[in-house]
């Protein structure tokens, strides 16, 4: 699913990460820790292509995995909507469904058109997208918070703390395989933990994410990678935060 190999990153004359590798597969879940500073969010933007190393590889199987990357500080425009944000607009549906319907007859009279073929798969792959975003929006939306608001409340109404999990919303929604969590227990009261530990657990692809809330750690992962501040390498434990630390303890 995720290979990692020889990855090293520098600023400056200064060593962030170091010659890293692991790898990771559908059912792995990876808890990043490392004091501030490591590099747990750089290797993390490298991972998700928002970054590059100076050298290394990062490996997807397959090539076309698709990725959900929650950033911390991640933007959002205030002049959105919601339900834009998420990528499910209905308003966008009936546009689509209309030129997908072009494209048919078209199709139906010229088949061997590859360039309307690509593009008919494209649309109903967005169709099916926003339907699959409807779908889901209610029970996620309103597990975080946010079930109070319609899809066309302006974002700008959100306070941070919900524009933060309106984030998190997104990048659940979009049926990821792989999930990419910088700090996502922010702005998440109790409960709202809970429904994200619960939801991890019952996820079936890979995950990969960093966390300052050991409890949380304790409840989601089932191995721990160290990226040490001395020779910017990573460990790996099998376990939960509280098994590294049983290990590190008894070193």
């Amino acid at each position: 699913m995720l290979q990692v190999t020889q990855l090293s990153k520098t600023y400056g004359l200064e060593p962030i990460l170091k010659d890293i590798n692991f790898t990771l597969n559908p059912g792995d879940r990876f808890g990043l820790v490392g004091i501030n500073g490591t590099g747990k969010t750089t290797l993390l933007r490298i991972i998700a292509g928002e970054e590059t190393s100076d050298k290394g590889t990062v490996s997807f199987f397959p090539q076309t995995l698709r990725i959900g990357y929650l950033p911390q500080g991640m933007h959002i425009d205030d002049k959105s909507s919601i339900g834009l944000f998420l990528g499910g607009n209905p308003e966008e549906l009936s546009d689509l469904e209309e030129e997908l319907g072009q494209l048919a007859i078209s199709l139906a009279n010229h088949p061997e058109n590859q360039t309307d073929q690509s593009q008919f798969d494209l649309i109903l792959n967005r169709i099916n997208l926003i339907h699959e975003i409807q779908h889901q929006a209610p029970a996620i939306l309103n597990a975080l918070g946010l079930g109070v608001y319609d899809l066309r409340t302006p974002v700008a109404q959100l306070s941070g703390g919900q524009k933060t999990r309106l984030m998190l919303s997104k990048v659940l929604m979009q049926n990821p395989k792989l999930l990419i969590l910088d700090e996502p227990t922010n702005h998440l009261d109790i409960g709202m933990l809970e429904w994200l530990e619960n939801w991890i657990n019952q996820f079936q692809g890979g995950v990969l994410l960093v966390s300052h809330d050991r409890t949380f750690l304790d409840q989601t992962v089932n191995g721990i990678l160290e990226l040490d501040e001395h020779s910017h390498k990573i460990s790996f434990t099998q376990g939960n935060y509280s098994d590294y630390l049983d290990q590190k303890i008894a070193k």
